[in-house]
């Protein structure tokens, strides 16, 4: 028997092309709060590259500059 995970950053990616591609507001939900919680483990260069890949790496980096300004100063 074979069993195959998927990595983090890989279900962020699924996630946020359910966003982009299909306009899903919970998957947008879904990569902000994956993103919050797993910050310190997350591996950006691979996430970004990914994200660059299926051309959702805009949407990607505004959520980040939105979780950033909702942290404040």
């Amino acid at each position: 028997m074979c069993c195959y995970i998927i990595g983090l950053e890989d279900l962020i990616i699924d996630r946020l092309n359910g966003y982009v591609h299909w306009k899903w507001e919970d998957d947008r939900r879904w990569v902000k709060r994956l993103l919050s919680l797993h910050a310190q483990e997350i591996n950006k260069e691979y996430l970004f590259s990914r994200a660059r890949e299926q051309k959702t790496e805009e949407a990607l980096a505004k959520i980040y500059q939105e979780m950033e300004e909702d942290q404040g100063p």
